[in-house]
C-alpha cells in the first residue's frame, strides 16, 4: 500500500552545484526565519529514553498524536482507518517516548513498535502476534486539505487559493500566508477585521463603528473566497462582511497581488478565502468557551463533533456564538449571535457529500456613521476624547447574512479527483444613523449639525465551481493539471432616504438623545442603487516537472462579465466585457529548504464609463510581477518568504475634460495608464522550536498613479506584525505566555476644514499585545488577553469624510475553554 513519508536529504552531487546559490538563501532567510532557534539532534534511542514535561488535552486519538509528534519530534506512522473513532485521554505529567504513546492509545486496541530510526508505527495490539499494519500516516504532518484546527500551528502545508494544485507555501510562487486557527485562539480574533488587522501584508481603514476596508500592496481588497468560491464584497453597503464572527472558521488564507486566475474581476491586491470547520470526527468531540472583557464585553461559544451514523461515515458538527459588549465609545452597545451547521457523509470509497448552513446576526446600537470633527470652528485641531460620539440613541446598523452550500469530492482513479462546490448566500441590511458635518466652537460647542438617514438593502449570491485535478505522466515525468468552471449571479439593492438635519446644541454635552425622524415622512428624498452581475469563467492550471529541481506553473482563465447598473442619479449603466487573465510562475529548488521563484499574473476590473462617442471604456488591467526566496525548515512547521513585486494597473478612467457622452450631459472618460506600486514582502510563520509559534512579517508598498502622486495615501505603505507565543518546559509546561507589536508607517488625507483643504496625518505608530494561558487540566485552559498594552493613542481612519475615528484604548479579556 503507498506511504506518506518525509524526505528532506538530496543528493551530494546536487548540493554541489547549487552551494553557492543555496548558501546565500539560507542564509538571508535562516538568520530572519530562525535566530535563536534550538535545534536538538540526539540519537534516538537517547531521546526516547529521556522524559520529557507533556500537558496534552483530550481529543480524538488522531488529534493527540499529532500533537504528541509536534511537541516531541517523534515520527509516528499508522494506518489513518484504525484511528477512525478512537479517542485518547490526553496526559499530564512527565514521561518518556514509549511511556507517553502507552498512555496515549491505552485503550485503543493499538501499540505502538519502535523503528530502528527511532520512530514508530502503531500496530494492532493482537495477542496472537498478527501481522503489522502497513504504514500510512505520519503524524507530524498536516491534514491533507490544509485545515489547522489541532496542529497547534501557525502554517499550514498545503493551499489551493491560489493556483487550485495544493500546493504548499513554498511550492506557489506567489506571496501566500495563513492565519491558523491556533493564532486565532492565541490572538483572541474574534471577527475577520481582526484577523486581517493581524495578518501579513494587510492595513486596515475605519469608516466608521461598523465599517472596515482592507487594503494591501496599495490598492483595496474586494475579492474574497469562502471555502474556495469566489465573492465580491462592497465595504461600504455590507452585511457584516467585516464583523463576521470567526469561530466556525478554520483558517484564512491571504494570496496577494493579482488573482484572476481563479477570481476573475477584481483589484490587483490580496484575495482572502475563509475556510470553514469541517465534520470529521468519528466520535463525539467538542470546545466550549466564556470570555469577559472590557466595556463589559461578554461571549459564550460552543463547537460539537458527534457521528450521525453508527460506523461514522455520517458526521455532523454544530458550531454557534454569542457576544454582548458595550465599547469605549460612548452610547454603542452591540448584539451579536452566530450558527453554523454541517454534515459531511462518505458516499462511498473515496466519496464525499458536505452540506452546510451559515448564519450571522449582527446588531449593534448607538454606532457612529463617519468619524469626529477634526477642527473647532475657528480652524484649531480638536482635541476630543476617544469615548466622544456623534452617535444617537436610535442609531444603529442590523445586519444579517446566510449561507448554503454543498461540496461533493470525489476521487476518480489514477490520483485524479473531482470537486464541485454550489454555494447561496443572501443577506440584508437596515441602519438609521446621523452623520454629523460641520465644526463646533470650541468654548460653547454649538454650531455642529447633522444629516438622518435611513439605509436598507439585500444581496444575493448564487456561485458554482467545479474542478479536477491529478497527475500526468509525459516524457518520463509527473505534472500536475487542474482545470475548472465557475459561475456567480449576484444582486445587489442598496436604497436610501435623507431624514433632514439635527442640531446637535452644545456638542461638548452630547447624550444622543434626539428624536427619531418619522422615515414615511414624504417630504424626504429617497433614492435607490440596484446593481446586478454575472460572472462566467473557465480556467486551467498545469504544473510541469522541467528538471528535480524546476517546475513551470501556467495557467489561464477566460472570464465573461456582465454588470446592470441602476440608480437615481443618473449613473446606470449596463454592459458586458470579457477578459483573458493568465498566470504562469518558475520554482526552483536550490537545495531541500529553500526555493527561488518568479511569476506573472494578472487581474481585470470592469468600469462602467464612457468615452465620448458612447463606448464603454475597456477594463482596468491590473498586471503583478514578483520574485522571491523561501524556504521551509522542519518538516514544514516553519515557513519563510521574501519577495519584491511590482504591479501595474492600465486603463484607468480618467475625466475627458470638456467633453460629454455623444449629445448628452454624462462626462466622458478615457483609459489612462500608469498606475503603479513597487514594494518589497517578508513573511515568516510557524515553529521556531519545541513550544515556540510565531507570526513576523514585515511589507512595504510604494503606490503612485499616473502623475506621480501617492495613490491612497491614508493608507501605510509599510507595515510591520509580530506575534509570538512559548510554552514553557519542564514542570512549567502548563504555561504558554505570548505577546506582539503591531507597527505601521504614518498617512495622509487631504480633508476640508473650516480654513479650506488641509493636509491631516497619522503619524506611524506601534500596538503592543500580551497573552497567557495556563492549563488548568488535560481539558479546562485560562486564557488572559490585552491589547494595546502602552494605551496608544491613534486614529484608525483619517480624513474621510473631514473627519478621524480614534482605534481602541488598551483592553484585555479573560477566557475559559473547556475541551471534550
Amino acid at each position: 500500500m503507498p506511504s506518506t513519508t518525509l524526505i528532506h536529504v538530496s543528493s551530494a552531487s546536487r548540493t554541489c552545484r547549487r552551494s553557492v546559490a543555496a548558501l546565500a538563501v539560507s542564509q538571508a532567510l535562516w538568520l530572519l526565519a530562525a535566530s535563536g532557534a534550538t535545534i536538538f539532534a540526539p540519537a534516538a534511542q537517547a531521546a526516547n529514553a529521556a522524559r520529557i514535561a507533556l500537558a496534552i488535552p483530550a481529543g480524538s486519538l488522531e488529534q493527540v498524536l499529532v500533537r504528541f509528534g509536534r511537541e516531541t519530534g517523534t515520527m509516528i506512522s499508522y494506518q489513518a482507518a484504525a484511528l477512525a473513532g478512537k479517542r485518547s485521554a490526553g496526559l499530564t505529567g512527565s514521561y518518556s517516548v514509549p511511556e507517553a504513546l502507552g498512555a496515549i492509545v491505552a485503550g485503543s486496541g493499538l501499540r505502538a513498535v519502535p523503528q530502528a530510526n527511532g520512530g514508530y508505527v502503531l500496530d494492532v495490539a493482537a495477542a496472537d502476534g498478527g501481522q503489522t499494519m502497513p504504514e500510512m500516516k505520519v503524524s507530524a504532518s498536516f491534514d491533507a486539505n490544509g485545515a489547522t484546527e489541532g496542529s497547534g500551528a501557525y502554517t499550514t502545508q498545503t493551499m489551493r487559493s491560489a493556483t487550485r494544485l495544493g500546493l504548499s507555501v513554498r511550492e506557489t510562487p506567489q506571496a501566500v500566508s495563513v492565519v491558523t486557527r491556533q493564532q486565532m485562539d492565541d490572538q483572541n480574533l474574534q471577527t475577520v477585521e481582526e484577523v486581517l488587522q493581524n495578518a501579513a501584508g494587510i492595513a486596515i481603514n475605519r469608516y466608521d463603528s461598523d465599517r472596515t476596508s482592507f487594503f494591501a500592496r496599495g490598492f483595496s481588497i474586494a475579492s474574497y473566497q469562502y471555502d474556495g468560491i469566489p465573492t465580491t464584497v462592497d465595504n461600504a453597503f455590507n452585511v457584516g462582511d467585516s464583523t463576521l464572527d470567526m469561530t466556525a472558521y478554520d483558517r484564512v488564507e491571504i494570496v496577494r497581488g493579482a488573482t484572476g486566475l481563479l477570481t476573475g474581476a477584481g483589484e490587483p491586491s490580496a484575495t482572502i478565502n475563509l475556510v470553514r470547520k469541517r465534520a470529521s470526527s468519528t466520535q463525539l468531540a467538542g470546545n466550549a468557551a466564556l470570555s469577559l472583557g472590557s466595556w463589559q464585553n461578554a461571549r459564550a461559544s460552543a463547537d460539537l463533533s458527534t457521528p450521525l451514523s453508527a460506523d461514522g461515515k455520517v458526521r455532523g458538527r454544530v458550531v454557534a456564538s454569542y457576544q454582548d459588549s458595550e465599547s469605549y465609545v460612548n452610547l454603542y452597545h452591540g448584539k451579536k449571535a452566530m450558527a453554523y451547521a454541517t454534515v459531511e457523509a462518505d458516499l462511498a470509497p473515496g466519496s464525499v457529500l458536505i452540506a452546510g448552513y451559515e448564519y450571522q446576526d449582527n446588531r449593534p446600537r448607538g454606532g457612529m456613521y463617519g468619524g469626529l470633527p477634526l477642527w473647532y470652528a475657528d480652524g484649531e485641531r480638536a482635541t476630543f476624547s476617544r469615548s466622544t460620539t456623534t452617535a444617537t440613541t436610535w442609531s444603529r446598523w442590523f445586519s444579517t447574512s446566510q449561507t448554503a452550500f454543498l461540496r461533493l469530492e470525489q476521487e476518480l482513479g489514477k490520483g485524479w479527483n473531482l470537486t464541485a462546490m454550489l454555494n447561496h448566500g443572501w443577506g440584508n441590511y437596515s441602519a438609521a444613523e446621523l452623520f454629523a458635518n460641520t465644526w463646533p466652537d470650541k468654548a460653547t460647542g454649538q454650531g455642529v449639525t447633522g444629516y438622518a438617514g435611513f439605509y436598507s438593502g439585500t444581496r444575493r449570491q448564487d456561485s458554482v465551481d467545479a474542478y479536477v485535478q491529478g497527475p500526468l505522466q509525459l516524457l518520463g515525468r509527473t505534472h500536475d493539471l487542474a482545470f475548472g468552471v465557475s459561475g456567480s449571479n449576484q444582486f445587489a439593492s442598496n436604497p436610501g432616504i435623507a431624514g433632514g438635519s439635527v442640531d446637535y446644541g452644545n456638542f461638548h454635552q452630547w447624550q444622543g438623545v434626539t428624536p427619531e425622524p418619522d422615515w414615511n415622512d414624504p417630504n424626504f428624498s429617497r433614492w435607490k442603487l440596484l446593481d446586478t452581475v454575472q460572472q462566467r469563467g473557465i480556467y486551467g492550471t498545469a504544473r510541469f516537472s522541467l528538471a528535480d529541481p524546476l517546475k513551470l506553473i501556467v495557467g489561464a482563465r477566460y472570464s465573461r462579465y456582465k454588470a446592470d447598473h441602476v440608480d437615481d442619479w443618473g449613473g446606470g449603466y449596463a454592459y458586458a466585457k470579457h477578459a483573458v487573465t493568465p498566470y504562469a510562475g518558475l520554482v526552483w529548488d536550490i537545495d531541500a529548504q529553500h526555493v527561488l521563484y518568479t511569476s506573472y499574473s494578472k487581474i481585470f476590473k470592469p468600469q462602467g464609463y464612457q468615452d465620448r462617442f458612447g463606448r464603454y471604456l475597456d477594463p482596468v488591467q491590473g498586471k503583478n510581477v514578483e520574485a522571491g526566496v523561501k524556504g521551509e525548515y522542519f518538516g514544514g512547521k516553519l515557513n519563510a518568504a521574501l519577495a519584491v513585486f511590482r504591479i501595474a494597473q492600465d486603463g484607468l478612467a480618467q475625466e475627458d475634460t470638456g467633453h460629454f457622452v455623444g449629445n448628452s450631459l454624462t462626462q466622458a472618460y478615457y483609459a489612462a495608464s500608469g498606475t503603479t506600486s513597487k514594494g518589497v514582502e517578508l513573511d515568516v510563520s510557524g515553529e521556531l522550536a519545541k513550544g515556540w509559534n510565531v507570526s513576523a512579517s514585515v511589507s512595504h508598498a510604494a503606490a503612485e498613479d499616473n502623475t506621480g502622486a501617492r495613490l491612497n495615501s491614508y493608507v501605510p505603505q509599510t507595515l510591520a506584525r509580530v506575534f509570538s507565543t512559548y510554552q514553557l518546559p519542564g514542570g512549567w509546561r502548563a504555561l504558554s505566555v505570548g505577546g506582539g507589536v503591531n507597527w505601521q508607517s504614518g498617512a495622509y488625507r487631504d480633508a476640508t476644514g473650516p480654513d479650506g483643504t488641509e493636509r491631516v496625518e497619522q503619524g506611524g505608530y506601534a500596538v503592543a499585545s500580551l497573552m497567557a494561558k495556563y492549563a488548568l487540566s488535560r481539558q479546562l485552559s485560562l486564557q488572559a488577553n490585552i491589547s494595546n498594552v502602552f494605551d496608544k493613542h491613534y486614529y484608525s481612519q483619517l480624513g474621510m469624510y473631514n473627519q478621524g475615528y480614534w482605534g481602541a484604548p488598551r483592553n484585555a479579556s479573560v477566557t475559559l475553554r473547556y475541551i471534550f
